[in-house]
């Protein structure tokens, strides 16, 4: 599946549109605007600068660590009767300032297929 700018290919349908000759065809046309203005929008997650904003506190997120040029999946680890915030992986520990940006992970797949 190839994903498509809605938006730009409504732009070149209603320009095609006015060439359209017969009722027929002006039809044809302004049904496949509709068909494509109905259809959803794919919003896809972005980086956001950690210094801006953290994430909720043990919820897995992606990471940037700028240091190693290395994205992972890590959560913010609070304790606030200590006042301590780090971003943990397993066994591994990231202070808080050696992650740049983080953004949260994609919505897990709606159908599971069963190849077995």
């Amino acid at each position: 599946m190839r994903l498509i700018d809605a938006d730009e290919l409504q732009i070149k349908i209603a320009s095609l549109s006015k060439l359209a000759r017969s009722d027929a065809q002006k039809s044809l046309m302004g049904r496949v605007l509709y068909i494509i203005d109905q259809m959803p929008t794919i919003t896809t997650p972005q980086w956001i600068r950690a210094e801006e904003r953290l994430p909720e506190g043990n919820k897995e997120v992606l990471i940037y660590l700028p240091e190693y040029d290395s994205v992972e999946m890590a959560a913010l680890f609070e304790i606030p009767s200590l006042n301590l915030k780090e971003w943990a992986q397993d066994e591994d520990a990231f202070m808080l300032d050696e992650v740049s940006h983080w953004m949260p992970l994609p919505e897990p797949p709606k159908e599971v297929r069963d190849d077995g």
